[in-house]
């Protein structure tokens, strides 16, 4: 927050409303007696937002500085066309980068640096890498890099198909159908 530019006195309020949080367990509809938490917020808090977007903030920063400073090479878009670093929506980031063993080493070595920062770590299972083209040599050197396994395009994001080349109905009409049933009841 300092960074933010945040008046030391209004961090240090945050800090101490953090740190008087008291949790208690209903059993059998009595409250238990309080205990503290070590760590972070509760789901629901009001504190959850604010600190979820400094720190998204914080990572979309990181990245963004990633090209200037040669730590990542960026993809190449179409002839004159802007090609971003990442994509940030909800909880989910794309990064998008050549698949060099430097561009993947700095990002992984950022990753890491800002879960062990701020305890929210990425989900190995869940997180995927594409790729428009390469060998399974190239694909499984990817794998063990990142420690996660390879997606394949076309796939659906919050039901919006994302693919490579041109609109084919096919990557559409599963959000058709979806649509068409909602319109129907």
């Amino acid at each position: 927050m300092h960074d933010f530019g945040f008046h030391p006195t209004f961090i240090n309020w945050i800090y101490v409303i953090l740190q008087s949080d008291f949790l208690s367990i209903k059993i059998y509809g009595n409250m238990v007696s309080y205990f503290h938490y070590g760590k972070g917020v509760c789901q629901g808090d009001t504190f959850v937002t604010p600190t979820f977007l400094f720190s998204w903030r914080s990572v979309s920063r990181g990245i963004s500085q990633f090209p200037s400073s040669h730590k990542i090479i960026l993809m190449i878009g179409p002839k004159g066309k802007y090609c971003p670093t990442h994509v940030l929506y909800a909880n989910h980031i794309f990064v998008f980068c050549r698949a060099t063993k430097k561009s993947l080493t700095h990002l992984m070595e950022f990753l890491h640096i800002y879960s062990s920062i701020l305890s929210q770590w990425m989900n190995s299972s869940r997180s995927l890498f594409l790729t428009i083209n390469g060998s399974i040599s190239f694909s499984s050197n990817i794998c063990s890099n990142l420690g996660c396994r390879r997606g394949t395009i076309p796939f659906n994001y919050m039901g919006i198909p994302i693919f490579y080349g041109s609109l084919k109905r096919e990557f559409f009409q599963p959000l058709i159908d979806r649509v068409k049933s909602k319109l129907a009841s």
